[in-house]
């Protein structure tokens, strides 16, 4: 079974390729517009960009050349958002990379 990190570099290395487009363009979209703020479970789920991409890689990496589009795919991604945002370890992630991205930006703009 393929790692998140290799699904992500095999979707990059593949930008110009139809099923990177399908993921990344329509079923992304798809998926936003379901459980992203205005989206048709935006008040139950309200998902952030990050929350989806994330739920998106890992609905790839469990079922891999078996992903369709579909609504199942979806409603896994869905399933990913909740789980994710009960997953201790996660949510650290997030933050650190949250507080570390901030920090990031702070110590460009004091080098100018």
């Amino acid at each position: 079974m393929l790692s998140k990190q290799q699904i992500l570099k095999d979707v990059i290395k593949a930008n110009q390729d139809d099923e990177a487009e399908f993921i990344w363009g329509y079923f992304y979209n798809y998926c936003k517009s379901f459980y992203a703020k205005g989206g048709v479970y935006g008040d139950e789920v309200n998902a952030t960009d990050h929350e989806i991409e994330q739920a998106i890689l890992d609905v790839l990496d469990e079922i891999g050349h078996e992903f369709e589009g579909d609504s199942f795919d979806r409603e896994k991604v869905r399933h990913n958002i909740e789980r994710n945002r009960n997953n201790p370890y996660l949510v650290c992630k997030a933050v650190y990379q949250s507080m570390h991205h901030d920090y990031s930006l702070r110590s460009e703009q004091n080098a100018r």
